[in-house]
């Protein structure tokens, strides 16, 4: 029924798109309508040769989103969940790649994880109720945020991020087995300081029985404003999440029980006795969704005489994550960064200094048998450590020549990589590594009319290896034991191309991208030396490329949007992986061709609005996910732990606002309308293949009121 839905809106919206006109109403717009400008004077260098997906406070509160999950996974060329716990997958990164390739910040400062194994995480460190808007910038933006763009960057505006407006805000949702509420209060004690703070508190049930989660956000900022066109901005904010879940569950359960699934008890181990007994807690097996975030956060913003203007950030964040009992992931983040911008004429200058240092720690005990006491047991800890530091220069130059615009940048960086690892059984190693990287882009635009543009770019990109790659497990020829050592991998190089085409098309606004990017030295991990030794090396290569299409009307009372993405990619063996190969054969993966691990070749987003007065709007949302690979070994497709295809799926949303008042409002909708059972991840085949299941139908009500 889904795809008959899906196929009879593609005819309707695609007639009204190209050539639809009602009564003698013509359709009006410019390229400059249809996006929004940034907070960010890095961003801006984009705009002419790039397509930033914006999500706006609006959007956010018309459609009910919950998270920000929630609000990408419902864009064309994204994917959340897919390749993993939390994983954001922009341009098919796919499988073992898509985390590693995107950046992630929270008002201009960096969140992305260091490692992500063995606890996982998401990105939903701030409640979507205090976004003011989420940017995307697919596959680009090496030369402004460095490593990891060549998937894309996304950056999550707060609403503390400027403090500009003196509002006083109340929100309440509610929804079967959850609420969410929120409030802030602003105050302005004189014509130059603003000062804002606020609390959310928030909790859902989720698909299982007994899983849940929740959290409470505090938030506080002071603006003060010196003179006219500069301002000093400090805020903070703490976010503290709980929870438990299911993170994967054998397909068999799911049939046998349905949503009345819950964990058999295992045996936890927090301890042992002075008599080297093991001290067991029983406790079921669920998944927790623990999460500790601490943000402070300075921005000052002037201009610097009639052409230059200046933005210093500095920034600090820390906290820990979980996944199971007994193991949290303790993190933190610290650097300044420093952007100079010069516009004058023809001609735009950014010029921009970056240091950052992340660092993340995991501990937690092993308990190995006594080998002199049979039966009993000691107290082995581990510890994991990981810092990045990373400095950077960067430059991006823009010139305008009538109807052309012309981009060129350069970034220089330089990364030092430590880690200190204390494994089980005597594994460890502690080094260093230090690398270089260069970022370049060089991008053509043309403006053949005020609705019409075409461009053409061209994108030097590069991704470093993250906390587990850094280091190798070998074996010690002289002691014959395993420890680490730093690998001798070299960073992704990518080369990436866009041609893009921007127009008015009958009722339509049209966006069109065709992108294709390559890399011929993929790491991967492999076992060698009979299974004793784990390396990182460069020895794949791997191209992808894909179509973007977006259109958007406006027609008397309705609105529509139609967006489509086709992504299709590769991977093979370089020639150092046929080097490889002929030493270690039975690493041999038969890399299949048909596409990427765990991404679907096509993604649709419908949406329509109708509005029979200035109070109301009605959406409709249709979000469409294609058949997908599930394996990566073409000669061992369809096996139990190889996986197949995983089949297309078609969820319908439905919501309605209602601006009672000027001050507030009522709104409400449907989620997944036909109840739709789909999964958001599946590893293997048949009824032992693990999953992790979709949202269910839902429904909710909310009111938001501000003074």
């Amino acid at each position: 029924m889904n795809k008959f839905i899906l196929l009879s809106l593609c005819a309707t919206f695609t007639g009204i798109g190209v050539s639809g006109v009602v009564g003698n109403q013509i359709p009006t717009g410019t390229l400059a309508s249809s996006y929004v400008h940034p907070d960010y004077i890095a961003m801006e260098q984009l705009r002419p040769t790039k397509d930033i997906i914006v999500i706006t406070k609006k959007d956010i509160q018309e459609n009910g989103y919950t998270s920000i999950s929630e609000a990408l996974k419902r864009q064309t060329g994204i994917n959340v969940g897919l390749t993993g716990e939390g994983s954001i997958d922009i341009r098919g990164q796919g499988d073992q790649y898509a985390d590693s390739n995107i950046q992630v910040l929270v008002d201009g400062v960096p969140i992305t994880t260091l490692v992500n194994h063995p606890i996982h995480t998401n990105y939903d460190v701030v409640p979507i109720e205090n976004i003011e808007k989420i940017e995307i910038i697919p596959g680009g933006g090496a030369v402004l945020y460095g490593s990891g763009t060549v998937g894309g960057v996304i950056n999550i505006t707060t609403n503390l991020r400027s403090v500009q407006r003196d509002q006083t805000t109340i929100g309440m949702r509610y929804q079967p087995g959850g609420y969410r509420m929120t409030g802030s209060i602003a105050t302005r004690p004189n014509a130059r300081i603003r000062i804002t703070g606020g609390y959310t508190k928030y909790r859902e049930n989720l698909y299982f029985q007994d899983t849940w989660q929740g959290g409470n956000y505090y938030f506080t900022a002071v603006r003060y404003e010196p003179r006219s066109g500069s301002a000093l901005t400090f805020r903070a904010s703490h976010l503290d999440n709980q929870g438990q879940y299911i993170q994967l569950l054998q397909t068999r359960k799911i049939q046998q029980f349905g949503k009345d699934y819950k964990p058999r008890y295992r045996d936890l181990t927090v301890g042992v006795d002075k008599d080297g007994n093991k001290i067991v807690r029983k406790i079921r097996d669920y998944s927790i969704k623990d999460r500790v975030l601490n943000t402070y956060h300075m921005t000052y913003m002037a201009p610097l005489g009639k052409f230059w203007n200046m933005e210093i950030e500095g920034f600090t964040q820390n906290g820990n994550y979980a996944n199971f009992e007994l193991k949290k992931m303790e993190h933190q983040t610290q650097g300044g960064m420093l952007r100079l911008s010069r516009n004058a004429g023809n001609h735009k200058w950014l010029f921009g200094m970056e240091g950052t240092t992340q660092q993340a720690k995991l501990e937690y005990n092993d308990y190995p048998e006594d080998s002199e006491r049979p039966g009993k047991y000691l107290v082995e800890p581990l510890s994991f450590f990981y810092k990045k530091q990373l400095r950077s220069v960067f430059l991006m130059h823009t010139l305008q020549h009538h109807k052309w615009i012309l981009t060129q940048g350069i970034r220089r960086e330089v990364l030092y990589w430590d880690y200190d690892k204390k494994g089980a059984k005597g594994l460890a190693g502690k080094d260093s590594s230090k690398r270089y990287n260069t970022a370049a882009e060089l991008s053509l635009a043309y403006q053949y009319a005020d609705t019409g543009s075409v461009f053409a770019r061209y994108e030097r990109a590069y991704t470093v290896p993250n906390g587990i790659q850094i280091s190798d497990k070998v074996l010690d020829q002289n002691t014959y034991k395993t420890l680490y050592v730093t690998s001798s991998a070299q960073d992704e190089i990518y080369d990436s191309y866009e041609l893009g085409w921007r127009a008015k098309l009958g009722a339509s606004m049209m966006k069109a991208s065709i992108f294709y990017n390559k890399t011929d030295n993929q790491l991967c991990r492999v076992d060698t030396f009979f299974g004793m030794q784990t390396e990182t090396k460069n020895l794949l290569q791997t191209r992808r490329r894909g179509i973007e299409l977006s259109l958007q009307q406006q027609m008397g009372k309705w609105k529509f949007f139609e967006g489509y993405t086709y992504v299709n990619g590769s991977t093979n063996y370089n020639e150092a992986g046929r080097e490889f190969l002929q030493a270690e054969p039975d690493s041999k993966i038969d890399y299949a061709k048909s596409g990427l691990k765990k991404v679907p070749a096509h993604k649709v987003v419908l949406r329509s609005t109708y509005m029979p007065n200035r109070r109301m709007k009605i959406n409709a949302m249709y979000r469409y996910v294609g058949t997908y690979k599930n394996y990566l070994n073409e000669s061992k497709k369809g096996d139990d732990r190889e996986g197949d295809l995983v089949h297309s799926y078609g969820v319908l949303d439905v919501s309605m606002s209602y601006q009672v008042q000027p001050t507030w409002a009522i709104y409400g909708g449907i989620t997944n309308v036909f109840n739709k059972e789909y999964y958001e991840f599946k590893e293997g085949e048949g009824p032992y293949s693990t999953i992790t299941h979709g949202a269910n139908r839902t429904y909710y009500i909310g009111v938001n009121y501000t003074l």
